[in-house]
């Protein structure tokens, strides 16, 4: 494959670009279009409850939660919200799922999983997590700092990881985005191939000979090359694998039976394919699941990962010291803005949230979680829309943020 032909054609991975929508602008749309054929279906994960509106055959969640169903009134304007948000935005489909403390887990999908076959798209159909999987490398990550196998301030040459000034930046640095390295997906070298297979060594070869963009430590720039650092940490630290190690110490003890975290060498488990505007992307148009591993290669639906945010932002995952560590001292990008290790701080309009965007290939999502009600809200999508030549795939949180409208009226 040239590297004309492999740039043409492939839908790039996003950048964690990101901007906070407040007051009027928090419902935001990208396109006017409406999508025709809208099917929605709605899960209440209490019992085997199921509402199913627009489609023929009902689906069936089952759910052992001996919690109340979130209240009725209250899921109807959550309903009514995302209809609204769904027929302006022009998306292929969508998928939320609400986890309000004292209540069962609430799930709702609207929209097709495939436009290409016009299948509805359900609330356990699994889609890429995308950067979302940062937040499970990372919890992982702090994991074995409080297990004294990793230490913060470790440097990579300590670990035989061989980048650029790789005695210089630390576990730290790669956490919060503040190593200086470059995003490796972006390097003329990665390009010549980058639907292929691409092993641990050729990636870290990449940035052998990078020069980073800044000191460690004096500066951000978000790049998924932190990320594969991470997981090569985490795999020498524990003579093990990141997928194995993501599974056993999170997807197994919080039975997150629809994630999967896709091992480079491993086949990606049946999912949902990812849009650009009304066409479905190819394999041949996205990046290898090798490449992003560590970085973006989660599978899982929203239902799945509001329990996760719940977990791990609500202090239920990580120790105390790690969960501190986490949060203390994140960079400040914006008046509204700031990253940890691994999460995102946002002070909008209903006070601070914590979580982490997604978007790859087609796909984009937000999970975020408000420590002070305890409350965690999840949007995927499995499309991006193309306006004025550029990729649209932040809608989630603008999508959530409307939610948030409904869940919090009084902030």
């Amino acid at each position: 494959m040239s590297t004309t032909s492999a740039a043409d054609s492939l839908v790039p991975i996003a950048s964690a670009r990101l901007q906070v929508p407040t007051g009027k602008n928090r419902r935001k749309c990208y396109c006017s279009a409406v999508f025709p054929g809208r099917l929605l279906t709605t899960s209440l994960l209490a019992g085997s409850l199921l509402l199913s509106v627009g489609c023929s055959e009902p689906s069936q969640h089952q759910d052992e939660s001996t919690q109340p169903a979130l209240d009725d009134a209250l899921a109807a304007e959550l309903i009514a919200e995302l209809e609204d948000q769904f027929d302006v935005l022009g998306t292929a489909g969508l998928q939320v799922a609400v986890q309000v403390p004292g209540h069962s887990l609430w799930s709702v999908s609207v929209g097709v999983a495939d436009l290409s076959t016009g299948a509805e798209l359900l609330p356990d159909h699994r889609l890429k997590a995308a950067s979302i999987s940062k937040t499970f490398t990372a919890a992982v990550m702090l994991q074995l700092v409080g297990e004294g196998l990793v230490g913060l301030d470790d440097t990579l040459d300590s670990w035989d990881i061989e980048v650029f000034r790789q005695d210089e930046i630390t576990i730290r640095h790669l956490l919060n985005h503040s190593s200086g390295l470059v995003e490796y997906t972006s390097l003329p070298s990665f390009a010549i191939d980058p639907t292929g297979f691409w092993s641990r060594q050729d990636q870290l070869a990449l940035l052998a000979e990078e020069p980073l963009l800044f000191d460690p430590g004096t500066d951000w720039q978000y790049a998924n090359s932190n990320y594969l650092a991470l997981g090569l940490v985490i795999e020498a630290a524990t003579q093990s694998t990141w997928s194995a190690e993501v599974t056993r110490r999170v997807l197994e003890p919080l039975s997150l039976s629809d994630t999967f975290a896709v091992a480079p060498e491993d086949s990606l488990p049946e999912r949902v394919p990812g849009h650009v505007n009304d066409t479905v992307v190819q394999s041949n148009q996205e990046l290898h699941h090798s490449a992003t591993w560590a970085a973006g290669g989660v599978l899982s639906t929203a239902s799945d990962l509001a329990l996760w945010g719940t977990a791990l932002y609500g202090s239920a995952f990580l120790a105390p010291a790690q969960q501190e560590s986490m949060l203390d001292n994140p960079v400040i990008l914006s008046s509204s803005l700031s990253y940890g290790l691994g999460v995102m701080l946002l002070d909008d309009d209903f006070g601070v949230q914590l979580g982490h965007n997604g978007a790859l290939a087609g796909y984009a999502g937000w999970m975020g979680h408000r420590v002070d009600s305890g409350t965690t809200v999840v949007v995927l999508g499995n499309g991006w829309i193309e306006q004025d030549g550029e990729y649209k795939y932040d809608y989630p949180l603008d999508l959530a943020q409307g939610l948030w409208s409904v869940l919090l009226p009084d902030s």
